[in-house]
């Protein structure tokens, strides 16, 4: 990169950090990681989509007890979730993700950090990390492994705890839904919860199928479709569809789905 270029870039990302600390908190990150580098330019990482959600969860009648964050990362959705709920609880596998998570977990009194991830069943499983991009980290096969997640159902996780009402739970576990959620069946049933999901049927339709066939038999009846607006000033929102009627949604990949009852 020449002079010119690093000045200007300087100055960018000077300026950036001067508008987003008047609006957000500031997290410990990884440099050079693709989440990071998000929370550098807009402040928090999927800015547009935590904005259109808030909005979604303040103007619904529902309370907000507790909050499942399962597939914590760095912190960054519970950090946000913290002013929203009563309680949150932040699941992340990857040991080394999760010593950030637990150091943002500071930021506010109402987020615990838990180093699990969570799957169908209590395991050890294969997993691959990702150097430039740790939120991606997956389990995969033993082959392509360069370290293991602890795992355990959230049924069981939850079994002696008895909590309050769980009123939402946001997954991201690349790939691994529908175990987390199948562990989750008894959890769903008895507190029903919003689901807060990425959604992408044409990146892997046997997976989501899978899903929405598994979602429409614990009674979830809606999707709310995360519709950005790239080119207008009006506020991005959640479009709501049947969920019979996702699967023909003229977008096909989705970074954020709402699943409610009604």
């Amino acid at each position: 990169m020449n002079t010119v270029m690093r000045q200007i870039l300087k100055f960018g990302l000077e300026k950036a950090a001067e508008r987003n600390l008047k609006d957000y908190p500031q997290v410990a990150c990884f440099s050079q990681d693709i989440i990071s580098r998000k929370i550098m330019i807009d402040g928090m990482f999927e800015r547009n989509e935590l904005i259109a959600l808030k909005s979604f969860l303040v103007s619904e009648p529902n309370p907000r007890e507790i909050c499942l964050d399962i597939g914590g990362n760095i912190g960054n959705h519970a950090v946000f979730f913290s002013g929203l709920f009563e309680q949150v609880i932040s699941f992340e596998p990857n040991h080394k993700t999760f010593q950030l998570l637990a150091l943002n977990a500071g930021l506010a009194d109402n987020i615990t950090a838990v180093n699990l991830g969570l799957s169908d069943q209590t395991d050890t499983l294969p997993a691959r990390a990702k150097h430039l991009n740790l939120g991606g980290a997956q389990i995969t096969d033993a082959a392509k492994a360069n370290t293991e997640f602890s795992v355990m159902a959230l049924d069981e996780y939850l079994q002696n705890k008895a909590p309050r009402p769980i009123n939402l739970i946001k997954m991201n576990v690349e790939g691994y839904e529908l175990k987390a959620l199948q562990g989750a069946t008894e959890t769903l049933q008895k507190h029903q919860p919003m689901l807060v999901l990425e959604f992408h049927v044409k990146k892997d339709k046997t997976k989501t199928d899978g899903i929405l066939s598994f979602l429409a038999a614990q009674g979830y009846g809606y999707a709310h479709i995360f519709k950005p607006k790239f080119f207008s000033r009006a506020k991005p929102k959640f479009v709501k569809v049947p969920l019979s009627g996702l699967e023909n949604y003229p977008t096909k990949n989705h970074k954020m789905v709402v699943f409610t009852f009604d």
